[in-house]
């Protein structure tokens, strides 16, 4: 969220201008970029939050800066220019990719390697069912619900991870068993 400011005096010189932009639109937030075009006495203030962008055009809007020239507030337009909004595009993901690398995130494999004997489901494994009545009465009248159904064999995943360790296993046969389940705890008739 950006704001247009229009009617500044640069005559006093753009260094001392920004200096007071940037004093003056500060107390309303964090800003995320102020960019003075002196030649046509124009400013756009980035926030970054858009609450703060709103108060400050509450806050300022027909307000007075340090030179006395009364300013001209609004919302700021995106920028039509493809170029130009590539290029913040480009910044902005160079931005995150350094975040992520300070943050200690490896960037150099980000891609999976599947087993060399993987095969994916293919679109025509895949079945779908409807079902023909609602099973919850408070869904009448809506769409009927769709199930999908695969027909090829999961794939043998089993080479992807280690085995699990004997307590492991221990652990889970000490778990209750649920209701059918045939274990131990869970009964089975």
């Amino acid at each position: 969220p950006a704001l247009y400011i229009g009617g500044l005096k640069v005559q006093y010189g753009a260094e001392a201008v920004h200096r007071s932009l940037l004093r003056h639109f500060s107390e309303w937030g964090q800003i995320e970029q102020l960019r003075l075009i002196p030649s046509k006495s124009i400013a756009f203030v980035r926030y970054k939050l858009r609450v703060c962008a709103e108060f400050a055009l509450e806050a300022m809007h027909c307000q007075t800066l340090d030179n006395d020239e009364l300013i001209n507030l609004r919302w700021a337009f995106e920028d039509p220019n493809p170029k130009a909004a590539e290029e913040a595009k480009q910044r902005l993901q160079e931005q995150l990719v350094e975040a992520m690398q300070e943050a200690g995130v490896n960037l150099s494999n980000p891609g999976y390697d599947y087993p060399a004997d993987y095969q994916a489901v293919s679109a025509d494994d895949v079945q779908w069912s409807v079902d023909e009545e609602q099973p919850d009465p408070e869904d009448a009248g809506k769409p009927y619900r769709q199930r999908a159904a695969v027909s090829a064999d999961y794939p043998n995943t089993d080479t992807q991870y280690g085995v699990a360790p004997p307590s492991y296993y221990a652990y889970l046969e000490g778990l209750p068993q649920a209701e059918g389940g045939g274990g131990a705890a869970g009964g089975g008739g």
